[in-house]
């Protein structure tokens, strides 16, 4: 015979009675469940027995990226279900102007004949979204790196590319390389199974200009300085992000296609590439989706490929030209994540640009080549002379002089070290140190700067190396770099907050007799020049700086007073 629900109700309100509901002991943990989606979700928790009093349902509520947490005392009580129904506008599609993209919202609820697992989470999954206990989730650890949730970028064009992933703020960014010797340039990454605006524009320098904060808009000045630089022979940056994969052609056809809208970059300054690097390759797609998680992630991450962008030529001499192609795009070529962005873009093709709307060169007197001579010997004429006449000698030829040649352009200024892109490169490596952990991707940034000739970026990068951080210690290119810095001070190169770090450092040096012999009186004397720049008020200096200098102090006093 059947049991009523109402009899298992009682029977299960017995056994908690039993067990002991007011027993600690007997207690189960109370529930809780991390939002890991980009809307408000919102349900009930329902226990077993929940028609009694001390099991009756918990109403739930919590934000993007949040935990929500039972107040109530859970006591024996087992959970059944979990429900839930997402409401608001995702920050992704906020950001981008967007109030929805067609996405679907139904959430899987939670079910179990009775668990008393306390940890639950939310997550998008399949077409739709899932609530998980820990137990589950922890299922989906062991995946390949290929598969969702993140993102794969192909680089078949000829020029580096800065991609970044936009919600808030920069959750993801780097350098996509060019292309090399015909294989496409690769970046992937694995992330949340989040919704992003994607962003890609050209960098030629292979640095990119985005940071933990900002996924900034092309600036079309910095971008064409750099553009110079790279395409110059004025940057030294030696890595492969930095290549640009351009056309090796000879001179004379080089000459021929000049009549074909072949445009040389070092005739035009740094305002007019960077304007038509960017409008020809700057992309906005809102609305995209890293893939599902498990259960039901892809065996591959969603890819992008990037194609087309202006075609950059290179003749013998170094010498770089830019031709038109076509504008830059970025398509979504596998299905992964399609069906949670139905109404999304999944290619995006930048501005179609006249090349000659940026690069309008200036008329010049036109030059023809005349062909040279071959060297023929030619019969003198026979001339017929009346006798008794003396016959003089030849007159000597007359050769009219070659006709004027144009000389070579001159080979560019290199950029100044205070030069913007490099005061904004600056900035940014800063910023990375400053985190705290991003060490690595700083000394790169500051290395590069360090050997542009930028003081600031010599100091940090002589800190990094004698202390360690985001490179092995060493003692040697430490000292190197302290040297260039020596050499600067006081002639305003440094910043004045730099200064003072680096006349700190220098006491600190001679009190230890670090890379030279201990002397206390050349450390007091650059304490104290460090205190001047400190009391003029230009900047503010943290309570840990101050500190640090306080305890210097008082350690080159003791000295002295000792010896």
């Amino acid at each position: 015979m059947r049991m009523s629900h109402l009899y298992k109700e009682i029977l299960f309100a017995l056994l908690i009675i039993m067990l002991g509901y007011q027993t600690p002991a007997f207690a189960y943990t109370k529930a809780s469940i991390k939002n890991n989606t980009e809307y408000t979700i919102s349900g009930q928790v329902k226990y077993a027995g929940g028609a009694l009093t001390f099991c009756r349902p918990d109403s739930y509520a919590v934000g993007p990226g949040q935990t929500w947490q039972a107040s109530s005392n859970r006591g024996a009580c087992l959970i059944t279900e979990i429900t839930g129904q997402l409401s608001g506008i995702s920050p992704s599609l906020q950001a981008s102007g967007l109030s929805g993209i067609n996405e679907r919202r139904e959430v899987t609820s939670y079910t179990s004949t009775g668990t008393a697992y306390a940890q639950f989470q939310v997550n998008a999954f399949g077409d739709r979204y899932r609530i998980f206990s820990k137990s589950e989730y922890s299922k989906a650890s062991d995946v390949s790196e290929e598969s969702s949730p993140g993102f794969r970028f192909v680089n078949h064009s000829a020029w580096p590319i800065a991609v970044s992933i936009d919600q808030v703020g920069c959750l993801y960014y780097d350098i996509v390389p060019a292309k090399y010797k015909g294989k496409p340039g690769v970046l992937k990454r694995s992330t949340g199974a989040v919704w992003f605006t994607l962003r890609a524009h050209i960098q030629p320098d292979g640095i990119n200009p985005q940071t933990d904060w900002d996924c900034i808009k092309p600036v079309a000045e910095l971008v064409g300085e750099v553009g110079l630089a790279a395409m110059s022979g004025g940057s030294s940056i030696p890595a492969s992000t930095a290549r640009i994969a351009a056309k090796e052609v000879a001179k004379a056809a080089i000459k021929a296609a000049l009549r074909k809208a072949l445009k040389e970059v070092l005739k035009f300054g740094a305002k007019e590439l960077g304007e038509y690097l960017t409008a020809t390759s700057e992309i906005v797609m809102p609305g995209q989706f890293a893939g599902y998680d498990w259960p039901f992630r892809c065996s591959a991450m969603p890819e992008y490929h990037i194609t087309d962008g202006p075609i950059p030529h290179i003749d013998e001499d170094g010498r770089y030209y830019l031709e038109a192609g076509k504008p830059l795009t970025v398509k979504k070529v596998n299905t992964c994540g399609n069906d949670m962005m139905l109404a999304s873009t999944k290619s995006e093709t930048a501005e179609d640009i006249d090349i000659n709307d940026f690069f309008s060169e200036p008329p010049t007197t036109t030059v023809v080549e005349v062909p040279k001579t071959p060297k023929v010997s030619t019969p003198r004429p026979v001339t017929i002379t009346p006798p008794d006449t003396v016959v003089s000698p030849s007159s000597p030829t007359i050769i009219a002089p070659p006709a004027p040649v144009a000389p070579p352009p001159p080979p560019p200024e290199p950029l100044a070290p205070d030069a913007p892109i490099y005061q904004e490169i600056l900035r940014q490596a800063v910023d990375l140190y400053s985190s705290g952990n991003n060490d690595r991707r700083a000394f790169e940034k500051f290395e590069y700067l360090a050997n542009q000739g930028v003081p600031d970026a010599q100091y940090y990068l002589a800190y990094m190396y004698d202390y360690g951080y985001g490179v092995h210690e060493n003692p040697d290119e430490a000292h190197h770099w302290y040297d260039k810095v020596h050499a600067v001070l006081g002639t305003r190169k440094l910043s004045n907050e730099v200064e003072t770090f680096a006349l700190v450092e220098f006491a600190l040096q001679n009190l230890h007799g670090r890379f030279y012999p201990p002397n206390y009186e050349r450390a007091w004397g650059w304490l104290i020049r460090a205190y001047d720049l400190m009391d003029n008020g230009q900047t503010h200096y943290s309570p840990q700086f101050k500190s640090k200098v306080a305890d210097i102090d008082h350690r080159i006093r003791d000295k002295l007073n000792r010896y």
